[in-house]
């Protein structure tokens, strides 16, 4: 599962493209070879990340999902829940449009 959401939102001629997706920050392990799991919103270039609380072995994570770990059903569970809850808020922000300048 590669979670990519693209919001478009027509509010007064301006158009919102962001997108999210679950990414593994492998350039920042810890000093067991472990790397932090985190969200990944990118809005015209600008992207801002947001850590998950989760950290996996480069080759336990494939496409925006958990492998090969004793917890991937719990911590697959937990992407999708916190996955929906950013794209809910930042819907929210989206039709209220407080998005404008990220």
């Amino acid at each position: 599962m590669y979670v990519v959401c693209t919001f478009l939102h027509h509010y007064y001629s301006l158009w919102y493209m962001i997108s999210v997706k679950v990414v593994l920050k492998s350039d920042r392990t810890n000093t067991s070879g472990d790397s932090p799991v985190c969200i990944c919103l990118n809005k015209e270039g600008k992207r801002v990340y947001q850590s998950l609380g989760i950290h996996c072995k480069k080759d336990q994570f494939l496409h925006g999902t958990i492998v090969k770990h004793p917890k991937a059903r719990f911590y697959n569970d937990l992407i999708k829940m916190r996955v929906a809850k950013f794209e809910r808020n930042l819907h929210d922000l989206i039709v209220s449009d407080k998005v404008g300048d990220m």
